[in-house]
């Protein structure tokens, strides 16, 4: 079974195929966040839910999550059911061109419990990582996420047995929809009090019971993200502070640091 590898130096983040037991006893496992990179989640067994935006996806066995750069999402366990998955980080230019925008959009799940060929892919990871080397596995997996890639994307959507949403919340869709569409204007819970016509705290607290994260934490990271790409594509730091309306450099420079472990001049350094 494939214990979370560093694949980095293929475009993959990581790649770890895992069993838990009693996930209701270890809740901390599940931690609810954010990262740059898009991640495949493919459900082999378990009584889950799982959230994206604030959007809640029942899933059912061989369920494929296609969860896209920087959607806050968490797993919630609803038994003790053995929860059994593959989890597969990568960059969103793993292939160099729109598809995986495509791909990695709305609606996130795809089915795959009749595709035998898809099924296989997943399972040669686990082959792959068992009898090869660590640099023969990360060659062969690159080669087979590119075949399960390309398989997904002929995959029409709208004829695929999709779980919809449930208990979803429609005013916290409604704010992450809108920062997420205002994210280079000033945002804090003012802003979004006077779209949805409802008082600072009430929108406050909402977001926190629904997301699990305060409101101000999480725009700040969204735009931090946002910021980090185009820093990583040639702006300049100082430009991306402004173009993402924080207050001054150094408030940047914090938030930068905090979040990503980095400030933005050394980040700059790794412009691709």
């Amino acid at each position: 079974m494939i214990r979370y590898t560093d694949l980095s130096d293929k475009n993959m983040i990581n790649c770890g195929h895992n069993v838990q037991k009693f996930p209701l006893e270890n809740l901390d496992l599940y931690s609810r966040h954010f990262h740059e990179c898009g991640e495949i989640l493919l459900l082999i067994s378990g009584d889950v839910r799982y959230c994206i935006d604030g959007e809640k996806y029942a899933l059912k066995p061989y369920d494929v999550l296609l969860i896209p750069p920087t959607k806050y999402h968490f797993l919630i366990p609803m038994s003790n059911e053995d929860y059994e998955s593959y989890v597969i980080n990568i960059r969103m230019d793993f292939w160099g061109d729109e598809r995986l925008k495509k791909l990695f959009s709305p609606p996130y799940i795809i089915n795959i419990a009749n595709d035998k060929a898809v099924k296989r892919m997943f399972g040669h990871l686990d082959y792959y990582f068992e009898n090869f080397t660590l640099e023969d596995f990360k060659e062969a997996a690159f080669h087979t996420l590119n075949e399960i890639l390309i398989c997904l994307s002929y995959r029409d959507k709208n004829e695929i047995d999709v779980t919809l949403a449930r208990e979803s919340d429609p005013m916290v869709m409604r704010m992450t929809a809108f920062i997420d569409e205002n994210i280079e204007s000033e945002l804090n819970a003012s802003v979004l009090a006077s779209y949805l016509n409802f008082s600072e705290s009430y929108v406050q607290n909402r977001f926190l019971k629904v997301m699990g994260i305060g409101l101000k934490q999480y725009i700040n990271r969204k735009k931090i993200y946002a910021a980090r790409a185009d820093i990583i594509g040639g702006m300049s730091p100082n430009s991306a502070a402004q173009k993402y309306c924080f207050s001054d450099y150094s408030s940047f420079f914090r938030h930068y640091k905090k979040i990503l472990g980095i400030s933005p001049k050394d980040d700059k350094k790794q412009e691709r």
